[in-house]
């Protein structure tokens, strides 16, 4: 058993009650030296020995995964243990702040597919000197699902600002996040695929079988949640040689709910048959896309349509390219949510029908040529945005 610390003022033997190594609540405290105990014990470990951290949408403790501990190495970590947290008492007390989280997923839909379909097995979160947080239970009241250890999820029944919760609320740590890495079941057309508007059924695949998002942060704020938010325009794309659907991970952002901010607004329809060759349009509601560049003042000669940097680098010095995409709908409605706050230039295009998302396909952006506006969004704002109606103009919707 670990030694438990004194209280302040008190001397004496450890008290009963003390945790066993395989069960290391939160808030653990720092060593005398400022490293947190988790830090401390990976330093003397190899590194293919390191334990990892899994936590239930259920409760609040992180269980060390014991797996691949062989030989001594048990022995060892247990008088690692016991060494660190008695270096740990000290009388400051104190320990590392917790936040209750949530996770959700979102989508901004694709042309041509009717739905698109994933199996979730873990959410891992990757925080530098410290054991990644496994999440591998999921509950979803909306879809009668209750702490299983896989979730499988039509993206296109979430669109625009709606929403789907899959864990938590749950508690981790306070800190910036390295990554969060989506693990997802892709060898199994029946747990993830794309169907197709005319009824086929297409393998859904993901390379290396996760998506890898970037940075984000848990603040000491109470309760956040999370937002995953597909933006399929960009991360799908079609292999047309063993005739199946890929998932990247450009496209898809993390943003937290009260730290992101949603522009959407109308443009007049008669843009969508404006100018050359839009005119030439045989279905006017076809193509009309809007485009959201990150930053203001920026040259509007530049725009390119989607495209995959790695892909396409002569591309990705030459030209913009677009944080996300939405298609218009007929009405000549948009919206872009769960857009992290930060400066924006909005571009429409009446003639981007054939925007693939892998390669720049010279797409006029904007079309009509002054089809465009800036816009500076705060955490926690909605902006509207219009076009020729009759101005251009972007308002903040107050609530």
């Amino acid at each position: 058993m670990l030694a438990e610390c004194a209280s302040p003022g008190r001397s004496g033997p450890a008290m009963p009650g003390a945790k066993h190594p395989s069960e290391i609540p939160f808030g653990v405290r720092p060593s005398s030296s400022g490293k947190p105990l988790a830090q401390l014990v990976e330093s003397h470990l190899e590194p293919s020995h390191m334990p990892k951290l899994h936590l239930s949408s259920f409760g609040s403790s992180l269980k060390w995964e014991r797996s691949g501990l062989a030989g001594s190495t048990p022995v060892l970590l247990l008088g690692l243990l016991l060494f660190l947290s008695l270096q740990a008492c000290d009388s400051s007390g104190g320990g590392n702040a917790t936040a209750p989280v949530s996770f959700g997923v979102s989508d901004t839909p694709v042309i041509g597919l009717a739905s698109v379909v994933i199996t979730i097995d873990r959410i891992i979160l990757n925080q530098p000197g410290n054991p990644d947080v496994i999440i591998d239970r999921f509950t979803s009241d909306e879809l009668g699902v209750m702490d299983e250890d896989t979730i499988t999820i039509d993206l296109l029944d979430y669109r625009g600002e709606d929403n789907l919760l899959i864990v938590g609320p749950v508690e981790v740590n306070v800190a910036e996040y390295q990554n969060l890495r989506l693990e997802i079941l892709d060898n199994d057309i029946n747990r993830s695929y794309a169907e197709e508007l005319g009824g086929g059924i297409r393998p859904l695949r993901v390379p290396s079988g996760e998506l890898t998002l970037g940075r984000f942060e848990v603040e000491d704020s109470g309760d956040q949640t999370f937002i995953l938010e597909f933006g399929l325009r960009k991360s799908m794309t079609y292999n047309p040689g063993p005739d199946r659907y890929i998932l990247k991970p450009r496209g898809v952002r993390i943003v937290e709910v009260g730290r992101g901010t949603t522009i959407g607004g109308a443009i007049n329809t008669d843009f969508f048959n404006g100018p050359p060759p839009c005119d030439e349009k045989g279905d006017p509601l076809v193509g009309n896309v809007m485009y959201i560049y990150q930053g203001i003042g920026l040259d509007a000669t530049e725009f390119a349509d989607n495209f995959d940097p790695a892909l396409g680098p002569d591309a990705a010095v030459n030209f913009l390219e677009p944080f996300a995409a939405e298609t218009v709908e007929p009405d000549g409605t948009y919206l872009f949510s769960y857009l992290p706050a930060g400066d924006y230039t909005l571009a429409f295009s009446c003639d981007a029908v054939d925007d693939d998302p892998d390669f720049d396909d010279g797409i006029t952006i904007p079309s009509p040529e002054d089809a465009f506006i800036e816009v500076s969004a705060s955490p926690g704002e909605d902006w509207a945005c219009d076009f020729g109606l009759p101005d251009d103009l972007c308002e903040l919707i107050v609530p």
